[in-house]
């Protein structure tokens, strides 16, 4: 079978590239953006900058304002617990329709993404581990659109974990049983 790269948009790179800065808290929680500022930085046009903030703001990471340009958000618990009480709606109907489809082997490749998980201390190793292995698990429900709804969900919960564990000074998985707790 021939591989096909598909190639990403300007768009795509920048808001790539701008969700990496704030995951990583080099753009802070309640900071505002500016079209015309990104877009030197970047060093690109207004119109990818515009399309990147869609993006961002449709992952739950930026919030629009026609006055006041963009301001990144300031996740609170209730956001998370939100994350959680959809994601705990979702998430079984996915398992459900998995199992069904899941081998010997499969079972053992998610274990020992939770033995990784339970050892790293590093908060952005986890995420991706934990995104991996929920990932594989919904993956066998073989539903895209199941799928694409429980990414969106886990994607904002993820990064506003990463936010308050990293505004907070805690250690992510504790910041995430807490936010379990709720």
């Amino acid at each position: 079978m021939v591989q096909i790269e598909v190639a990403r948009t300007v768009s795509d790179q920048l808001a790539s590239a701008l969700r990496d800065q704030i995951v990583d808290g080099r753009i802070a929680p309640g900071q505002r953006l500016l079209q015309e500022e990104i877009a030197r930085e970047f060093n690109v046009s207004i119109t990818p900058v515009r399309e990147a903030f869609v993006r961002l703001a449709a992952l739950g990471l930026l919030r629009a304002d026609a006055r006041r340009g963009a301001q990144v958000v300031s996740p609170s618990w209730e956001d998370i617990t939100e994350c959680y009480a959809i994601r705990a709606a979702l998430e079984p109907l996915a398992i459900e329709w998995a199992i069904p489809h899941m081998s010997d082997r499969d079972f053992e490749e998610l274990r020992r993404l939770i033995e990784r998980m339970q050892l790293t201390k590093e908060p952005q190793a986890y995420v991706e581990l934990n995104q991996a292995f929920h990932a594989g698990l919904y993956a066998r429900s073989q539903s895209e659109r199941l799928c694409g709804l429980i990414e969106v969900v886990r994607s904002q919960a993820s990064v506003y974990l990463l936010m308050l564990a990293r505004s907070a000074g805690s250690n992510l998985q504790e910041v995430e049983r807490h936010a379990n707790e709720d």
